[in-house]
Formats: structure tokens, C-alpha cells, sequence
């Protein structure tokens, strides 16, 4: 039992760092625009910077494809240490960069290219350490399990959005923006160094032991072809929602809200941490009553509360507004946890690491990658401050229908 704990500390660890140094960009997106892109219209820099957002997922898929063959066929404890190497570079490369008015488009291009190598690493990072982590465990533990490392993930987004909105914080030197990813690229190595004392994953080891590592683990995965759809399903669903409340929720406040620096930085804080408890929350009531429940719970509360949320941010009632950052935090954290134990669920152990990096990869970068830039582009042309509310009330509202289908087939293995 030691062990396990030791494991889930370690992983999540490794975890953070990399969520901490892949945060940044979605939280310094204003400031970036201003360095990276030219300044001739502020929304057009925008929405230029929020496209560059969305190139981080644009490899995904194809580096997952790598991550899942690394972790299938030669360990999860090898593919993770590498992640973290992976990621360490770009992060330090962006704060080193030339700005705009110093080098030009060079410098644009710059920046996509290490935001694509940044992609390249998380696409097998926070799967990974989930998959690592719940193999060590028991299946009537997994949703505490999978709570606590996406709980301390969320320390990671916590520390990334306070050093994030304090380097562009009005008065901070021109070159403040850099300390934050140079100290992630230093941190990441720390990380890899820390990873590499970790044991393997017992189902994994009894899979090498005994030879039966697949051949072509994605292969094998995508023949599973309810549990592949579903995974992307329910990835899109839920990088959406991540990255609605990460990258987008921040910018909504500050431009569309007018609110200042610091009531901003404080309700962003606030969000994350009732993500937090949420998390946790969901994954002790994930292992009592299973995961199928609690995403429908889940579900059927964003439907009933999306749109009332949005409406009370905007409001000028500050009782409202935190009531409206409370329910967002609450189904942020419940949904984002309740996913991951599902899906890890779905394939078997010689092809998981796979299956669930490809299609989870696929749902996130077609869907969760583009939301800040659709969602900024949807308020730009209708001026409607309630677009994000209704966009996450569509989605939720196909995928409740779907999942309420595929549950009830004997074709998708229902977790927990």
C-alpha cells in the first residue's frame, strides 16, 4: 500500500509539472498576442494568438500514436519519464524567444513551432499518468484515485494562472513574462529526473512477463469500436469544458466583463479550487455508485446550470458571480474526473495506453483546441455574451443523448 501511495505521489508530481508548463501559454494568451503578433487590431492579434493556442493540438493525434506504442510495448514508466523532457524544451525555448518587434514574423513562427512540440509532449503526459496510476489500484479505488491526481493537477493550473496573470500584471518589467516558462522548462527536468525512480505498473508487468505485449497496440484498439468512439466522445466533451474554463473563462472576464487584473486572477483561483474539491468529491462518489451515474449526474447538472451560470457572470450582483464561478468549478472538476476513470476502463491493458492517447488526443484537439478561438469568434461576430453558454449547452445536450444509448449496449464495457 506504501508503494501505491508512493507511485500516485510521484506520478502526479510529474503530472503537475507538465500541466504547469502547458497552462501557461492558455493563461499569458493576452500578453502573448501583444508580443507575438502584430498590434494593427487588438482582437485580430486576438484571435491570431488563440489560433496558435489551438496548433498545440494540432499533433497531438500523430505524437499520441508514439506515447501509446512507447507505453504499450516498452512500459509506461519509460514513455512518462520522456514526456517530461519532451516538454521542457519548447517551454524553455518560448521564454528565450525574440518578441515581434524584435524579429518579425520569425518570431510568430517561433512560437507556433514550440507550441506544437508542447502538444507533442502532453498528448502522452496527463493519459499516461492516469492510466500508470490507476493500474496500481484496485478497481473499488479507482475514482479516489483518479480525484487526487486530478486534484493535484489542478495545483498545476492554480500556480500557472498566478505567476501567468502576475507577470502581465500592470508595473511588472517587459521581461517578466519569460520567468514563468523558464522556471517550467527547470522544473520539467527536475520532473523527468523524479519519474525515473518509478516502479512499473503491476498489470503491465504481468502483460511483459508473460510476453504479450500487442504487436500494434493501435491497431488493436481502434478494432474496439464502440469503446474508441466513445473515448473520443467523451474527450470532446470534456475539452470543452477544460479548456472553456481554462483558457477562454479568463479572457471573458477581462475583455467582455471588464473586470480588473486582480477580481479576475481571484475568481480564476476560486474556479480551479472548487474544481479541486470537486474532483475529489466525484471520484469518492465514483467508487460508491460508478462512473455511468455520475456522468449523467454530471451532465444533467451543466444542462440545468450552464446557461443561469453565464447570465449571473455577467451580472452586476457579486453574490451572483461567485455563485456563477462555484457551478462552473463544480461540473468543471466532477466531469473532467468521472471521464478519465471511464474511459481508462473501456480497453484492455495491452492496448490502453493507445487506445486511449489516440482517440482521447482526437476529441481533445478537435474540439477542446478550438474552443477558446470558436467561442471568442462566435461573441466577435454576434456580440451575444452568452454564446459560450450555449455552445457548451449543445454540446452536452448530443452527448448525453449518445451516451445514453451506448451505455445501455452490451457492445461498450461499463466501468466501475
Amino acid at each position: 500500500m506504501k508503494q501505491k501511495w508512493k507511485t500516485l505521489w510521484i506520478a502526479a508530481i510529474g503530472s503537475t509539472l507538465e500541466v504547469y508548463d502547458f497552462t501557461l501559454y492558455a493563461v499569458m494568451i493576452q500578453l502573448l498576442a501583444v508580443k507575438f503578433f502584430p498590434q494593427t487590431d487588438p482582437t485580430a492579434s486576438l484571435l491570431f494568438s488563440l489560433a496558435t493556442f489551438a496548433s498545440g493540438f494540432l499533433i497531438r493525434p500523430i505524437s499520441a500514436i508514439l506515447w501509446g506504442y512507447l507505453g504499450d510495448r516498452f512500459g509506461r514508466r519509460i514513455a512518462l519519464s520522456y514526456t517530461m523532457l519532451a516538454m521542457a524544451a519548447p517551454t524553455c525555448l518560448i521564454g528565450l524567444l525574440p518578441t515581434y518587434d524584435q524579429a518579425g514574423i520569425f518570431a510568430t513562427i517561433a512560437l507556433i513551432c514550440c507550441r506544437i512540440l508542447q502538444g507533442a509532449s502532453m498528448s502522452g503526459e496527463f493519459n499516461g499518468a492516469m492510466i500508470f496510476v490507476l493500474e496500481h489500484h484496485a478497481k473499488e479505488q479507482q475514482g479516489k484515485m483518479s480525484g487526487i491526481l486530478n486534484a493535484i493537477n489542478t495545483v498545476g493550473v492554480i500556480v500557472a494562472t498566478c505567476f501567468g496573470l502576475l507577470a502581465a500584471a500592470p508595473g511588472m518589467p517587459e521581461w517578466a513574462w519569460r520567468v514563468p516558462f523558464l522556471l517550467g522548462a527547470g522544473i520539467g527536468l527536475c520532473g523527468f529526473l523524479v519519474r525515473r525512480t518509478l516502479t512499473e505498473s503491476p498489470l503491465y508487468e504481468t502483460l511483459s512477463a508473460n510476453k504479450e505485449q500487442a504487436k500494434n497496440p493501435l491497431k488493436e484498439a481502434l478494432r474496439l469500436k464502440s469503446a474508441s468512439f466513445m473515448t473520443f466522445l467523451q474527450a470532446s466533451c470534456n475539452g470543452l469544458i477544460t479548456y472553456t474554463m481554462i483558457s477562454f473563462m479568463g479572457i471573458y472576464m477581462s475583455k467582455y466583463l471588464q473586470f480588473s487584473t486582480g477580481l479576475v486572477l481571484s475568481l480564476s483561483l476560486l474556479l480551479l479550487i472548487t474544481s479541486a474539491v470537486a474532483e475529489m468529491a466525484a471520484g469518492c462518489l465514483i467508487d460508491k455508485i460508478g462512473c455511468p451515474r455520475v456522468l449523467r449526474a454530471t451532465a444533467s447538472f451543466i444542462i440545468a446550470s450552464v446557461t443561469p451560470a453565464f447570465y449571473f457572470l455577467g451580472s452586476s450582483n457579486f453574490s451572483l458571480v461567485i455563485t456563477s464561478i462555484l457551478i462552473c468549478g463544480t461540473f468543471f472538476g466532477a466531469f473532467a474526473v468521472a471521464t478519465h476513470v471511464f474511459i481508462q476502463n473501456l480497453f484492455p491493458t495491452r492496448s490502453r495506453y493507445s487506445g486511449v492517447a489516440f482517440c482521447y488526443n482526437v476529441g481533445t484537439s478537435l474540439v477542446g483546441g478550438t474552443a477558446p478561438y470558436l467561442i471568442t469568434r462566435a461573441i466577435t461576430e454576434t456580440g451575444n455574451l452568452l454564446m459560450p453558454a450555449w455552445i457548451l449547452l449543445a454540446a452536452i445536450l448530443i452527448y448525453f443523448t449518445i451516451f445514453q444509448r451506448f451505455v445501455k449496449t452490451k457492445e461498450v464495457l461499463i466501468p466501475c
